[in-house]
């Protein structure tokens, strides 16, 4: 009798003991979650009213300060309401937004405390918003040992650490070293070589592509890295370089050919100002570009651009339905794929699927054939996102004909 009584009253407080763990959990999350929107709140007063830049910065510093405490999660959190409370926050570039979180777990945390990348902690929020946090990161690390052997040996841990979950941390981890191998000239530039993008860029391209071992793949994204921040640069006038709206692609053809997709890939993302959100102004803007392949590259990172403005303020469905408009066949499947993939790279973090699937039942899309574009595209990005039960969970909700290509992609 003892017996059965002493092991009821271990069981009763077992469950009181989970019962209080799971109120105490309950009670700091709400109490985060409180603070968030309090400190989110006071970004947006009457005195900045319009200054949308300044409300930006301000709204950004709620995620950073948890991230300058190492708390990645609580970051994260905190991340993921200010996009979903404040469109326009997303909208002013959430890839942007996350890389600057990578930027302050580097020098903020990572650099303060003396780790070792094994201790790290790297949850699967950090893919969100085209895994800008490693973008950030690892930009950093890099320049900070630009050395091909450091390279290898951070990207192939990363690889063997982290690819079970996040499919395509290599690939960012080698496109962020051409971040890194650019970021480090700059540290030692002389001011007679400002202005001069062909010499400022091919340091940097030769140590991607002499990476030992790589694939042809993973050596382009690194030439990719080093156009990307060449770009900013230009944007921002940084160096004595200039961006040229009226003739974006010069400097691309003066390098050798074997540079030029990588540089039109990074180039081709700064259009907006010219093209805006119109996917026949995009259409229409590349047939100058004489190579077919680059020429439709060019014309998907310009759509899957629109998507980091456009995903955050529910206004995406345009694009997909001028989509089904462009009457170049290529350049339409292209334009299925770039809008599906745009959606992934800047959707509502850790959901970015949720938005995509009605998409890919337009009736539109059916008239030119493009559902199954749509859904294989869906499919084949759902790993780089997201771990293998939750992939499977995405494409449960495929329609029948489109769910068993959908498990099996890769």
């Amino acid at each position: 009798m003892w017996s059965n009584n002493k092991r009821k009253i271990i069981l009763a407080g077992v469950v009181l003991a989970v019962v209080v763990a799971g109120l105490y959990t309950w009670q700091s999350g709400m109490a985060e979650r409180i603070a968030n929107a309090r400190a989110a709140a006071a970004c947006i007063q009457p005195s900045n009213e319009g200054d949308e830049e300044a409300r930006v910065n301000c709204l950004i510093q709620v995620a950073l300060d948890y991230m300058r405490k190492g708390d990645i999660p609580a970051a994260y959190r905190a991340f993921d309401y200010l996009y979903e409370t404040y469109p326009f926050f997303g909208a002013s570039g959430c890839h942007v937004h996350a890389h600057k979180l990578g930027d302050t777990a580097y020098y903020g945390f990572f650099i303060t405390h003396g780790l070792s990348l094994q201790q790290m902690s790297f949850p699967q929020q950090t893919t969100s918003c085209g895994y800008g946090f490693f973008h950030g990161f690892l930009e950093h690390l890099i320049q900070d040992h630009p050395q091909s052997d450091y390279v290898m040996k951070t990207c192939e841990y990363l690889r063997e650490r982290l690819t079970g979950d996040m499919h395509d941390i290599a690939r960012i981890c080698y496109h962020a070293s051409g971040h890194g191998f650019i970021q480090a000239v700059a540290d030692t530039l002389k001011k007679s070589e400002w202005g001069k993008v062909g010499e400022i860029v091919a340091d940097p391209l030769r140590k991607c592509e002499a990476l030992p071992g790589r694939t042809e793949q993973e050596i382009e994204e690194c030439r990719e890295g080093v156009f990307n921040v060449m770009s900013d640069w230009m944007i921002a006038r940084n160096f004595g370089l200039s961006f040229d709206f009226k003739g974006p692609f010069k400097d691309c053809d003066t390098l050798p050919s074997r540079w030029h997709y990588a540089c039109y890939y990074e180039f081709g993302q700064k259009l907006s100002s010219v093209i805006g959100d119109k996917v026949p102004v995009a259409a229409e803007y590349v047939t100058s570009i004489r190579e077919p392949d680059i020429r439709g590259m060019t014309f998907g990172v310009i759509v899957a651009g629109m998507m980091q403005r456009l995903a955050p303020l529910d206004e995406y469905k345009t694009v997909f339905t001028d989509c089904a408009k462009v009457s170049d066949d290529a350049l339409f499947e292209v334009c299925i794929r770039s809008a599906t993939n745009g959606m992934m790279e800047h959707g509502s973090p850790d959901n970015e699927y949720e938005k995509i699937l009605p998409m890919c039942a337009l009736p539109e899309l059916a008239a030119r054939g493009g559902t199954k574009k749509c859904y294989d595209t869906l499919a084949h990005r759902l790993s780089r996102f997201y771990p293998p039960q939750k992939k499977a969970d995405v494409c449960g909700m495929f329609p029948s004909e489109y769910r068993e290509a959908c498990n099996k992609a890769p």
